[in-house]
């Protein structure tokens, strides 16, 4: 029972006071994180969809204004990594992620890169519909491409455009 607890409070669940156990008013951002993409709604992808363009978009600024000649390197052999054959979706999805991890890294912000990460988490639950979309698939290089190259001019509107004009169209 006491370990059940213990699992409960590291959960955000439950809080311990002085008075016992109670359930606490507001979720925790652990809660959240872990249990929103079981909560989520059709109505709330619009808010995810704004929430991942706001944080994408500029991560990759920021990104670009820290990025060396070595991290275009990699950011270019990941999306070659793209042209390959996939044998399943998940094997797309997982090199798609490589390379928005990879600009995330990039940024080097704690913080924003673990706000993305939750977003990411969430978006999850969306995944598998929007991989579907052989259109987003040839087109993802192409935008990855595009972005490194603003990137590398450090165009930042430029950035901005093209992270939100991939993530309208999926």
């Amino acid at each position: 029972v006491r370990e059940a607890f213990s699992q409960l409070m590291g959960l955000g669940l439950i809080e311990r006071s002085e008075y016992g156990m109670f359930i606490p008013k507001e979720p925790t951002t652990t809660i959240q994180s872990r249990l929103a993409p079981l909560l989520l709604i059709d109505w709330e992808t619009k808010k995810l969809y704004e929430a991942r363009k706001i944080i994408e978009g500029e991560l990759a600024v920021l990104a670009a204004q820290k990025a060396t000649t070595e991290d275009i390197m990699q950011l270019r052999a990941i999306n070659d990594e793209l042209l390959t054959e996939h044998d399943t979706e998940s094997s797309y999805f997982e090199k798609d992620s490589a390379f928005h991890d990879a600009v995330a890294q990039i940024a080097r912000n704690e913080i924003l890169y673990s706000m993305r990460s939750i977003i990411t988490n969430l978006f999850k639950k969306f995944e598998k519909s929007v991989m579907k979309l052989e259109e987003i698939k040839k087109k993802t290089y192409q935008w990855h491409a595009d972005l490194i190259d603003a990137m590398e001019k450090k165009d930042m509107e430029r950035i901005r455009n093209i992270v939100w004009e991939s993530l309208e169209a999926s």
